[in-house]
């Protein structure tokens, strides 16, 4: 006999060694297995960085760039049969790529949105972000002008 449970959609959390949670946008639960982290000094730096970039408050026009970016990005040949992005992982990808680009000039760790106004960096649009190269063109991509 097989069990068919068909209202996943709620269904979030750990259990043993996964994490399910519900995409939206593919309309499924996903399990993936659970990270084994262990305290590190590179955790904590990467944990510091990400903490840092969200904390920079973005504006509702920002964030609809981001989404509909996210939306074309997953139209690219290369992301047919990958995992569809989310504007999250785009905003760090921006950001990481941003830092890599000019180390002296950014450092994540302490980053705020008046630095990013005051030095004129490349990620307070999309748009400037994709002329920067710090994400590919994607269909569109020189209307995502809304910044920070």
């Amino acid at each position: 006999m097989k069990a068919v449970w068909k209202n996943l959609a709620p269904y979030t959390g750990k259990a043993d060694e996964l994490v399910y949670y519900y995409n939206r946008r593919v309309g499924r639960v996903l399990c993936r297995k659970k990270p084994d982290r262990k305290p590190d000094v590179t955790n904590k730096t990467f944990g510091g960085k990400q903490r840092q970039i969200y904390s920079i408050e973005l504006s509702e026009a920002y964030l609809k760039d981001l989404r509909r970016y996210a939306e074309d990005y997953a139209k690219l040949p290369q992301q047919k049969d990958k995992a569809y992005p989310v504007w999250t992982n785009l905003y760090s990808k921006m950001m990481y790529a941003m830092e890599k680009a000019d180390p002296e000039k950014v450092d994540l760790a302490t980053i705020t949105k008046a630095q990013i106004k005051a030095q004129d960096l490349p990620c307070r649009s999309v748009k400037r972000a994709v002329e920067a190269g710090l994400l590919p063109e994607v269909k569109g991509w020189e209307k995502l002008k809304h910044e920070m």
